[in-house]
């Protein structure tokens, strides 16, 4: 019965996601936690609920003593009373628990309002028109104005209230309450960008485990019983209740802003039920001493937050869930908005073992073809860096991670360590909703611990738009061979970018004779400090998999030759060069040429349509699949650019044969880019490489006609009217992308806030623009196969 419950709940959440094609997969969002989590979240951690809910001990001892003066709790017996009543399903948990933690609750002095709450056939509501509608069976709701708990069926709680989702299971198993809960937790972290970290309990039958999910992944306490342990129960609903926001996971430096009180300090939960999101944000960036050179201080200040520009990653658990807006300084809003500076502000987690974001735009410093930095910091909460370590208040994680695909083995605490395994309950999750080429098994990270996260800042002066929203073949070609020059500028001043792609290319729209100016590289995030940086792991699994360089896919050379003597050794790895960031800049433009039909329009055969496709069609998407999908393997995609690399016969099906309609100009510098990097490789010289490739995009450039920057040809006035109309809808986009309303626009949809940015000519579908990187692994089966050693000649 109870596994039909939640089989109809999941079935129920899978039905809600068909009502609109545009709303988010419940499956999708499954598989993306699976992998997202695959090997970093860590249950059993000893000294958790006493590390991260140190509650007073007389608090937690006056509670207990006022609860068995009330006969909540009988201490004979050890029961809690609420729970009097049996029940054989998950259902007969709710209203007892919600009853104890209320009571629990209401007793201390709160620091914000908490309320528990039981609607499980409700979904919370959701600033995203687009969200899967999971339904909690029990949440703490933050703030004021909440429903009474005891008052009939209670108003819907939006997700933006939810301080801690619950998810219950019955005695002794049933399906996995983890992935359940992961669920909900990526939820809050998606509706609330000023949440640092999230809380979920797990309650099965009398046996309840406490999680805290950051962006380092998910932390599990020990699980305990609430009847036999109700102390540590009254800690945990004491912590919740009592604890600074802060420390319950919010971020003091992100608050809303009010043109009425400048000095106000109030979280989002603070705002009005009704409140469809907030419309402004205020975001601090603390006082940082960079360690140059040159040594600086950049000093404290506050930005105004308007607009969204990306904030797709904001519901990543483990990850660096970037985020990107646009702002105002504060000290300039006296000032009419379009009088205002405008600044870019990127919030992320960054992995520890690499070094900030801003100290390479910092070593760089101002030089064609690079953003302009205006100030960076390491986030300061409470006094202290905000780090996922110091929110794990320093606590290890022990063991092996667990694999979240199947039910925890429930260690309770004070449990004999010679507990039979054989009588744990295992459930399991299809594995059909998981690709297992990207997913290795569990045992491969059996030694793996979580990667501790810095939050940081960053607000630069330059803003653009993606390279695949070029409004002509002249601007892309310009702003591409500009952003070259910036990656050799970089290169030379020491940092190597490493993450060449269309996102991270920029159109400044400059015009055409301002050379240098008109496209610049953005996103530091995997840059390296060439001359002094030790490998890591993971290392050789930086970039972005549509546009790696083929020696990175591989990790062997493209070509390799070797004597007798050398051929049972091993083929050495390369290590990442400007080179490969050099090819990928060709996989960018290939792309483009690819995908695109004209200005800023996605080519109309790449869509999927009810019509059924021709074989010339069906080819072509097999094709720019292969060598550009989000689902293809390293292994794959490496192989087919090595084919490419390898023959004429290859470039010219991949490539040659693909290249639309508009960008068949472009095929002549195509080629000698390609001629330039083959011969590059097969060679192993790279000395002139920068200096021959910016001199092709230049011959290139300078072939072309400002009066047709698309190459049309007078004899086609009719294709050269569509390529102007096509331009002209992008330079009204870009115009209305610039205007600084003093409207915001921040509450609506997670990936785009407006019409216009829904609707960008030619936005690709997510199979061709975004790729995900799959776990690293020490030990992945699906890439020990050796690859064939290239001896490739045209």
């Amino acid at each position: 019965m109870v596994q039909e419950v939640e089989t109809n709940r999941r079935q129920e959440e899978m039905e809600s996601s068909e009502g609109s094609i545009h709303m988010t997969k419940a499956g999708n969002v499954e598989n993306a936690l699976r992998e997202e989590l695959h090997h970093d979240v860590f249950t059993n951690t000893p000294g958790f609920l006493e590390k991260i809910f140190d509650v007073d001990s007389d608090l937690v001892q006056k509670l207990y003593t006022k609860s068995l003066g009330l006969h909540f709790y009988n201490e004979s017996r050890e029961h809690w009373k609420a729970f009097e009543q049996k029940g054989s399903t998950e259902k007969a948990l709710y209203k007892p628990f919600v009853e104890v933690a209320n009571f629990i609750s209401q007793t201390c002095t709160p620091a914000t309002k908490l309320t528990w709450l039981s609607d499980p056939d409700r979904a919370p509501l959701s600033l995203h028109d687009r969200a899967v509608e999971y339904k909690p069976y029990i949440i703490a709701a933050i703030g004021s104005g909440m429903p009474d708990p005891g008052n009939g069926k209670p108003d819907q709680v939006p997700w933006t209230r939810i301080q801690v989702p619950v998810e219950v299971k019955r005695y002794d198993g049933g399906p996995s309450a983890m992935i359940q809960l992961t669920k909900y937790l990526r939820q809050c972290f998606r509706e609330c960008i000023d949440r640092r970290h999230v809380f979920g309990l797990v309650l099965a039958g009398r046996k309840l485990t406490v999680y805290l999910a950051d962006r380092s992944g998910i932390l599990g306490s020990e699980t305990f019983d609430i009847h036999k342990e109700p102390l540590q129960l009254i800690r945990v609903i004491a912590g919740f209740t009592t604890f600074r926001p802060s420390k319950l996971g919010w971020d003091p430096t992100f608050t809303i802003y009010d043109k009425n009180d400048q000095n106000s300090t109030r979280y989002s939960f603070e705002t009005s039920l009704d409140q469809k999101g907030v419309k402004r944000w205020c975001i601090e960036f603390s006082e940082h001493l960079s360690v140059g050179p040159p040594e600086r201080t950049y000093e404290a200040r506050k930005f105004i937050i308007w607009k969204k520009v990306d904030v797709g990653r904001s519901e990543v658990i483990k990850g660096r869930a970037t985020r990107v807006w646009k702002a105002w300084a504060e000290e300039e809003m006296h000032l009419p908005p379009g009088e205002r500076t405008v600044y870019i502000i990127k919030d992320a987690w960054s992995d520890d073992r690499r070094d900030l974001e801003g100290a390479f735009y910092e070593r760089i410093g101002a030089c064609d073809g690079v953003a302009e930095l205006h100030s960076y910091c390491v986030v300061q909460v409470d006094g202290e860096a905000d780090t996922t370590s110091a929110i794990r208040r320093g606590l290890e994680a022990q063991g092996p991670p667990r694999d979240i695909v199947r039910q925890q083995p429930v260690k309770v605490s004070n449990q004999p360590d010679d507990t039979d395994p054989a009588k744990q309950e295992w459930d399991y999750i299809p594995d059909n909703l998981v690709d297992t080429d990207l997913l290795p098994p569990i045992v491969a990270f059996r030694k793996a611990k979580p990667e501790s996260r810095t939050h940081l800042r960053s607000a630069t002066k330059t803003y653009g738009w993606p390279i695949f929203c070029a409004s002509s073949l002249l601007e892309l070609i310009g702003s591409m061979r500009d952003a070259i020059v910036g990656h050799q500028n970089a290169y030379n001043r020491g940092v190597l970018h490493r993450d060449i792609s269309e996102g991270n290319i920029l159109i400044t729209g400059k015009n055409l004779d301002e050379r240098g100016k008109r496209g610049v590289l953005i996103d530091f995030d995997n840059a390296i400090f060439w001359n002094t940086h030790q490998p890591t792991m993971g290392d050789q699994q930086i970039g972005t998999r549509a546009f790696m360089s083929t020696e990175m896919l591989l990790k062997r050379p493209i070509f390799w030759y070797f004597s007798d003597a050398e051929r049972n050794k091993p083929i050495p790895s390369p290590p990442h060069g400007p080179q490969h960031d050099i090819e990928a800049f060709f996989w960018v433009l290939v792309h483009v040429c690819i995908v695109y039909d004209g200005p800023a329009r996605y080519r109309q055969d790449l869509l999927t349509s009810d019509i059924p496709a021709s074989d010339n069609v069906i080819e072509l998407r097999n094709s720019t699949d292969l060598v550009f999908g989000s689902t293809t393997s390293d292994y794959l995609r490496g192989g087919i650019k090595v084919t490419i690399f390898g023959t004429q016969l290859f470039y010219k099906q991949h490539i040659v044969h693909n290249i639309s309609k508009w960008a068949e100009p472009l095929l002549p510098l195509i080629t000698q880019f390609y001629d330039l990097l083959r011969a590059a490789f097969e060679l192993n010289k790279y000395d002139d490489l920068y200096t021959d490739v910016i001199a092709v995009f230049d011959a290139a450039e300078s072939r072309m006609d400002a009066e047709d920057p698309d190459a049309v040809g007078a004899d086609q006035a009719e294709l050269r009217a569509v390529y102007e109309e096509l331009r002209a809808q992008e330079a009204a986009r870009r115009l209305r992308d610039l205007q600084c309303g003093d409207q915001s626009e921040l509450s609506a949809e997670g990936v785009s806030d407006n019409e216009d940015q829904l609707a960008i000519p030619g936005t690709p579908p997510v199979a061709l623009s975004k790729s995900r990187s799959p776990p690293s692994s020490p030990v992945t089966p699906s890439r020990k196969r050796a690859a064939k050693r290239a001896r490739t000649h045209a």
